[in-house]
């Protein structure tokens, strides 16, 4: 579990640091300046995030709302000497408040609450074998723009890779030059993207930056990492299709195949002599 950790006082955030390192489950970096801690969970994006509000004013929403944008649902806990600051949680609807200085009883306390909180959070499923599908906690996502899901689809094959503009548009639209036109179509693909990704809870899942675009893997249940990571128990899951409407997924497909005729046997791989 990843946990960043914002204090100006560098006293508070190392002590804050050793009670959570006892936990060997804990990852956890800190962080004085707010320009660092910002880049700093984009490097890492944090499970949890510690923040002492105490003197910073109107710095706290701003801090949050960044933290908020570059990782769609963080379990943020605000820290402070004063009691009063726990106001700042229903404010800015964090999900704890923890007050300095910090006993480990209550620091693990804390940590257990935000662990349960985050489990309860967006659970994103994706199915490949067969039709690509995506569902948010078992909702399925609907989409009404078939370039912006084939991007997403491509992006799902890279196993969170980076995708390029030029090569996403040459897959998107093979049978165009790659001109003014389709970079306008991919621009609204993308946009479109975006907004349905906010619309379903999981915003930080599609990430774009100039001149490219990827997914977060992390927390994702695809069968078809699932597989890659141990393709001897999950060969049940093939059907000895993958991604079938699109054409570039075949590529994939013959990597699939390859791995299974390796681990499994004539019986299990029936499929595909069908």
């Amino acid at each position: 579990m990843n946990i960043l950790i914002f204090d100006r006082n560098k006293k508070n955030s190392l002590a804050l640091k050793e009670l959570i390192s006892a936990e060997p489950s804990c990852l956890v970096k800190t962080e004085e300046n707010k320009e660092r801690c910002i880049s700093g969970a984009e490097d890492m994006p944090a499970h949890i995030v510690f923040i002492n509000v105490e003197d910073m004013g109107e710095e706290v929403g701003d801090v949050i709302k960044r933290l908020r944008k570059i990782n769609e649902s963080p379990m943020i806990c605000l820290t402070s000497s004063r009691v009063e600051d726990s106001v700042h949680v229903y404010r800015y609807k964090c999900q704890g408040f923890l007050k300095a200085p910090y006993h480990r009883t209550e620091v693990c306390e804390v940590i257990e609450t935000m662990e349960l909180f985050r489990k309860r959070s967006k659970k994103i499923e994706i199915r490949t074998f067969g039709n690509f599908d995506v569902f948010v906690n078992e909702r399925p996502i609907l989409f009404r723009n078939a370039k912006a899901k084939e991007l997403l689809a491509m992006c799902v094959d890279r196993k969170g890779g980076v995708i390029k503009n030029g090569e996403a548009i040459e897959e998107l639209w093979p049978e165009r030059e790659c001109d003014e036109r389709t970079q306008r179509l991919y621009r609204k693909a993308v946009i479109y993207l975006h907004k349905t990704m906010e619309q379903y809870g999981i915003s930080s899942f599609f990430v774009t930056r100039r001149g490219m675009c990827w997914i977060r893997t992390e927390g994702v249940n695809c069968d078809y990492y699932s597989f890659l990571r141990d393709p001897g128990d999950m060969l049940y899951t093939l059907t000895g299709e993958y991604m079938k409407e699109y054409d570039w997924a075949e590529a994939t497909l013959g990597c699939i195949i390859r791995i299974a005729q390796k681990v499994g046997t004539e019986e299990e791989l029936e499929f595909l002599y069908k």
